[in-house]
């Protein structure tokens, strides 16, 4: 009885994942639109394409709602520095073409271009720190409370060694971006870390994602993200 009874939960467990992978939109929209194929000994635009495949596996699937405030924060820096060169160039061309008249300001632009350069650098390694999503989870009938997800993933260079850190929580802890100091970015969580937090490490390896050729095998990842879910997502007490 023990070992019939088993036997019909994995199946049920084989059934259910089928039918995620059945129904998943991400899916249909890779096969059937968006097929991927990259140079297989570039690692760092094999890494991407797994960020990106996550984010869009989350997005479409598993109805989160992400949070953009890194790329709002970037997308903001990028587009000062732009104006500020923008600026520069066309007053010395348009209002005053005498270089020597217009070095102050040049340089002003130059100093303003260069910290927001080391600005942008110093929020990437130390405040977004290699993270790929944040995201919220609502339940469509409201019976059930916001599930939180942050995802972070590492790939050292030249490396095909590819680690993901996720993090789940049902309360917002990521409010703002930044973790509270009882929840470190990487690494186990200490045991002074709220209880509704969950923390999974997942260490892949890339070429088990794409074949010789490059071409990307999704339906490998999408087991793998449905997984992940099931495990750490549908059950953060």
């Amino acid at each position: 009885m023990t070992t019939t009874g088993s036997s019909n939960q994995k199946t049920s467990a084989a059934e259910r994942e089928e039918e995620s992978l059945a129904n998943s939109k991400w899916l249909q929209q890779i096969g059937e639109h968006h097929p991927i194929k990259l140079i297989p000994n570039n690692p760092a635009d094999l890494r991407l394409t797994l960020d990106d495949s996550i984010r869009g596996i989350l997005l479409e699937d598993y109805k989160f709602r992400e949070d953009n405030t890194h790329a709002d924060r970037k997308l903001v820096t990028g587009y000062l520095a732009c104006f500020i060169a923008a600026l520069a160039g066309a007053y010395s061309t348009l209002v005053n073409p005498d270089f020597q008249e217009t070095r102050p300001l040049m340089l002003v632009s130059v100093i303003s271009f260069f910290i927001l350069y080391v600005g942008f650098q110093w929020y990437m390694l130390y405040v977004e720190q290699n993270t790929i999503f944040v995201g919220e989870q609502r339940d469509e009938l409201g019976f059930e409370p916001p599930k939180y997800l942050h995802i972070s993933s590492e790939n050292e260079r030249y490396s095909t060694s590819y680690k993901l850190v996720l993090t789940f929580a049902k309360s917002n802890h990521f409010s703002g971006l930044k973790f509270p100091p009882t929840i470190p970015l990487k690494g186990p969580l200490p045991p002074s870390a709220p209880k509704d937090v969950v923390r999974r490490e997942v260490e892949l390896d890339i070429p088990n994602y794409f074949d010789a050729e490059g071409r990307f095998a999704a339906r490998s990842l999408r087991k793998l993200v449905y997984s992940l879910m099931k495990e750490n997502v549908m059950h953060v007490d």
